[in-house]
C-alpha cells in the first residue's frame, strides 16, 4: 500500500512539472544604484501573442519576500500572462534596507517596471502591478511619480 501511494506521488508531482505552461527564471536585477532584487519571471510557454504577453506585476506586503506570491504569479502566467515577482529592497533575499514606504521602494519598482517593459515577451501596453499594504502603497507612489502601467 505503502508504494502505491509513494507511486501515485511521484506520479503527480512529475506530471505537475511536465505540464507546466510556463517557464520559469530566477535572477537577480541590479538597480542604478548597485542594488540587486531577487526576482522571478514566468514566461507562458509558447509563441507570444502579437505584441507580446500582457504582463502582471505582483508585489508583496511589509516584511514578506517573493517566495510569499509566487503561487499567484505562477496562477497568472497558467493563465497566459507573463507574471514578474521580486523581494523588494532589503526583504527576502534582496539587497539594501527596507524604508518600509518610501520614495526609494517606488523608484526600485519603477525600474522593475523598465526591466519587464524591455523584455521581448511583454506587451509594454498591457503591463498592471497587484499588491497589497507595502505592495499596494507603493505602486500608487510610483504611478504619482511618473511609472506608466495600464492598472494598479
Amino acid at each position: 500500500m505503502k508504494n502505491a501511494l509513494f507511486s501515485s506521488l511521484v506520479f503527480l508531482f512529475t506530471h505537475s512539472i511536465i505540464s507546466q505552461s510556463f517557464t520559469q527564471v530566477d535572477f537577480m536585477l541590479t538597480l542604478t544604484d548597485g542594488i540587486k532584487l531577487d526576482c522571478t519571471k514566468y514566461i507562458p510557454n509558447g509563441t507570444p501573442p502579437s505584441g507580446g504577453w500582457p504582463c502582471i506585476i505582483v508585489t508583496h506586503g511589509y516584511g514578506l519576500s517573493k517566495y510569499s506570491e509566487m503561487e499567484e504569479a505562477e496562477d497568472h502566467a497558467s493563465n497566459g500572462f507573463y507574471s514578474f515577482i521580486y523581494s523588494m529592497r532589503g526583504q527576502g533575499i534582496s539587497e539594501g534596507q527596507s524604508n518600509f514606504i518610501s520614495t526609494i521602494e517606488a523608484n526600485d519598482l519603477k525600474q522593475v517596471v523598465t526591466y519587464v517593459k524591455n523584455d521581448a515577451n511583454t506587451n509594454d501596453n498591457r503591463v498592471g502591478i497587484h499588491g497589497g499594504s507595502q505592495g499596494g502603497i507603493i505602486p500608487f507612489m510610483a504611478v504619482c511619480t511618473g511609472m506608466q502601467v495600464k492598472t494598479i
